[in-house]
């Protein structure tokens, strides 16, 4: 069973005065919670789709705290791509980790998760005050401070230190979520614990196409060659490569034909849906009132120790119901596992393919209709017609990414419209969180082909003006994925006001 611990005193989490918790310089009102929640959720809709469609399930009052942890999440998992060397990266880090210090402190800066994840504390001492806050901030530490520590790529020597890297990232953001529910319950941190390593070790077979491939190549403005930002790594166990023969180089050579790939990546999802079974034994056992079948094996690790847990049944089922939605991680997991299984553990075929397959589902038909009008597009200048081939952005001169993004519409419509509507917002975003370096100038749309079928309208946005000798990219990537990939209908516009206003070099992409 069980080891159940009572404080002889209950820790109550300090809020400051109203009066003192905030300087009229760090001041955040109703229109700014308004605009960072957007934000984030705007994120999560572009870039992590699995947790826009599970924060629905989560309760009202704290979807907020939902939509911070993930929004927080993705910047962490963006930086590995978007730092040119490691000092920048753990600048980066050390920027995050003072900006929840301070937001703990009641002194969150003026940036969008920083200022939703203050409203959400601020109810908390509103609606709970006896919760204890404390808890969120050490999740969210140990999470930025793994996601450090991984930020080179570093291979995982053991399919147990996978295991432990995903403990203290996708695990670690489900406790987050439960202590913002007031959830302390050893039961309900057990399979949060089962279903995070799942979804961990099921990320990592999903970045094998991205990672282990070369990053495009890219030019200088003046048109010399620019080394890759990163080389290709392959984040399979080394235990597990070792047991079945598979080499690094042979997978950047010979991608999923190498020998022992596949087994490699079977034995590492097999170990992904061993932890999703065992979480739904327990979620069995815990319902009929029995011992979950094994012991918490971090039962005694800070934050996981509280008093009076988990009696009887008759407090576990409240506790179930409460922070269920949390656990509803676990589908996206299970659902890419068995897709995985279908295409006989072979990651490189399964992206396309299962976009491929919603595509079809939503009754697109094979051809992709033009919205009219297509000669113009409002407050932006165009198009310049590219014909079949896109922009291959270059670095700008300090060695920049000047990429600030991409959204795709599989609606079966080209409409340039909507392209230059994610270019406005993108710039009024980050221009009213004083990110003037991030500004979108000009985006590039086009039809993305897959085997000679209209597939989606694509939409690239740009920090810089890039003229036509850029574009060359001809959609060679996905050849890679036994997929042959073109493009048609390639347009770029520009936004003329900011070609007279932002004339300076643009930071990196988030």
């Amino acid at each position: 069973m069980y080891r159940v611990i009572r404080s002889h005193r209950r820790l109550q989490w300090q809020w400051p005065k109203p009066s003192a918790q905030l300087s009229r310089r760090t001041l955040v009102t109703d229109v700014d919670v308004d605009k960072a929640r957007q934000y984030c959720i705007a994120q999560l809709r572009q870039s992590d789709y699995d947790s826009f469609l599970i924060r629905s399930f989560i309760p009202a009052s704290r979807r907020d705290a939902y939509d911070a942890f993930r929004a927080l999440n993705l910047e962490l998992v963006r930086l590995p791509e978007l730092v040119s060397n490691p000092t920048i990266g753990q600048l980066r880090m050390q920027f995050w980790r003072d900006a929840i210090n301070n937001t703990f402190a009641g002194r969150p800066p003026k940036e969008p998760i920083m200022i939703l994840l203050h409203r959400v504390l601020c109810r908390l001492a509103e609606t709970l005050p006896e919760s204890n806050p404390s808890s969120i901030r050490f999740w969210l530490l140990r999470m930025i401070n793994t996601r450090e520590k991984h930020m080179d790529n570093r291979p995982f020597p053991s399919l147990s230190t996978l295991e432990d890297y995903a403990e203290n990232t996708y695990s670690t953001l489900m406790y987050s979520m439960l202590a913002a529910l007031s959830i302390q319950s050893m039961h309900m941190d057990h399979l949060a614990s089962h279903i995070g390593k799942a979804c961990g070790i099921a990320a990592v077979c999903r970045g094998i196409p991205v990672l282990a491939s070369p990053a495009p190549p890219v030019k200088s403005p003046d048109g010399a060659s620019v080394v890759a930002s990163r080389d290709p790594v392959l984040l399979l166990p080394l235990d597990i490569m070792a047991e079945t023969g598979l080499r690094e180089e042979d997978v950047y050579r010979h991608g999923p034909e190498a020998e022992g790939f596949q087994d490699a990546v079977f034995k590492v999802a097999t170990r992904a849906n061993d932890h999703l079974i065992t979480a739904r034994e327990m979620l069995k056992n815990i319902r009929a009132g029995e011992h979950p079948g094994h012991e918490y094996e971090h039962q005694s690790e800070e934050q996981h120790v509280y008093p009076g847990s988990d009696f009887g049944q008759e407090d576990v089922d409240p506790l179930l119901r409460k922070g269920f939605a949390v656990l509803l991680e676990g589908i996206p997991a299970t659902d890419y596992l068995a897709r995985l299984e279908t295409q006989d553990f072979n990651p490189f075929t399964f992206d396309l393919s299962l976009v491929g397959e919603e595509f079809e589902k939503a009754g697109f038909g094979s051809t992709i209709e033009p919205a009219e009008p297509l000669a113009s597009v409002n407050g932006y200048t165009g198009p310049i017609v590219y014909g079949n081939v896109a922009i291959n952005a270059p670095f700008n001169c300090l060695g920049q990414n000047t990429h600030e993004g991409s959204n795709v519409w599989l609606d079966g419509l080209f409409d340039p419209n909507r392209c230059a509507d994610a270019c406005t917002y993108k710039t009024e975003s980050n221009l009213e969180y004083g990110l003037q370096d991030r500004v979108c100038r000009f985006f590039n749309t086009y039809i993305l082909k897959r085997n000679g079928v209209d597939f989606a309208q694509y939409c690239s946005l740009y920090t810089q003006l890039w003229d036509s000798s850029f574009a060359t990219s001809t959609g060679e990537i996905g050849q890679k994925l036994n997929e042959n990939q073109s493009m048609q209908n390639s347009d770029y516009f520009y936004d003329t006001f900011s070609t007279f206003n932002w004339t300076f070099d643009h930071d990196l992409h988030r």
